[in-house]
């Protein structure tokens, strides 16, 4: 299974930690521990994007530290997203919102962020 139908499988189920947790073991087994650690992060601390409509999610940025909601996130990540002008951003889908997720926290902890916990 690659990298895009593992997305596919959680954005299918998109609550299940079993499917998420699978996939940061792999993103960890394919040598992306950044990946893996922003998965797990996503995991941990129950962040995912707010569906609007079928074809809108979003991300907010946090006030401080994490933020409350499960659709906020730190100010480190969310200043990193492509176009982050004002305190939240649209994605199409899901997957789309999630993975830009994980590709920033890449770029964020490889300039020496430290993601809160």
């Amino acid at each position: 299974m690659d990298q895009n139908t593992r997305w596919e499988s959680i954005a299918a189920d998109p609550y299940n930690a079993d499917k998420r947790q699978e996939f940061a073991d792999w993103l960890d087994a394919q040598g992306d521990p950044s990946g893996a650690r922003a998965v797990r992060w996503m995991l941990t601390h129950r962040k995912h994007p707010e569906e609007q409509t079928r074809t809108s999610w979003i991300w907010r940025r946090a006030e401080q530290g994490i933020g409350e909601s499960y659709d906020e996130l730190p100010a480190g990540l969310f200043d990193l997203l492509e176009g982050a002008h004002s305190d939240q951003m649209r994605y199409q889908s899901r997957i789309d919102a999630e993975q830009v997720i994980v590709e920033v926290f890449r770029v964020a902890v490889a300039n020496g962020w430290q993601p809160p916990e």
